[in-house]
């Protein structure tokens, strides 16, 4: 049992990794969607589509939503810079726990926003913990896996990177063409919830590197 147990907590670690590699592509492809490669109506990126119809459920402007994504990503970035720190400090279970949670709040948060107050929230909150994720996730992935198992480590990462980078675009010209942006920020909480519970199950206890690190 002890070997069942050990090779189900390395592929919630694999499988961890990956869905934060893939939550923070899905954000991304929100953010950088004034750049997208699918055309919407013809003349202009699908991401102009998608901008012009938050903006017009939430009652706020371009420009507006454009600082909102700058935020996020400014969140994205400080997050992950944070969590080089505090992953030192804190044992990676309660850290991953705290973040995929606050996550799937984030998410949540912009797909019920009644305005652009509770999406700005939702967006840059979402940001912040992927960017922990980012290191609360992925580093145990090539950590804990022996080397024998190590090209499977590499072909899920890369999956998670590459893969999810190329499907962003995709579906963000998907989402503006059916105007659901609310249910995709949804399906991203969905996906964080479940990845939530499996943490719970699964993830085992760990000791931080360094709980004694000076600030």
């Amino acid at each position: 049992f002890g070997d069942v147990r050990e090779d189900a907590d390395r592929l919630f670690l694999d499988l961890g990794g990956v869905v934060a590699d893939d939550e923070a592509i899905g954000i991304g492809a929100l953010e950088q969607g004034d750049e997208a490669l699918f055309v919407g109506d013809g003349h202009r990126p699908a991401g102009a589509d998608l901008t012009q119809q938050v903006g017009q459920a939430l009652h706020t402007s371009r420009t507006a939503l454009s600082i909102v994504a700058g935020l996020s990503t400014a969140g994205y970035a400080w997050g992950a810079l944070l969590g080089g720190d505090l992953v030192q400090r804190f044992r990676q279970r309660t850290l991953f726990l705290i973040c995929e949670a606050l996550f799937s709040l984030g998410c949540l948060l912009s797909a019920l926003a009644p305005n652009a107050t509770f999406y700005a929230a939702g967006r840059v909150l979402a940001g912040f913990a992927t960017g922990l994720l980012l290191v609360t996730a992925l580093p145990p992935v090539i950590q804990k896996f022996p080397a024998a198992k190590l090209p499977i480590t590499v072909v899920a990462v890369n999956i998670g990177f590459f893969g999810a980078v190329c499907i962003g675009p995709l579906l963000g010209g998907w989402i503006a063409a059916t105007h659901l942006w609310r249910w995709f920020f949804g399906a991203l909480a969905a996906i964080g919830a479940l990845n939530l519970g499996l943490a719970l199950l699964t993830l085992p206890l760990q000791n931080p590197f360094n709980p004694c690190m000076r600030f």
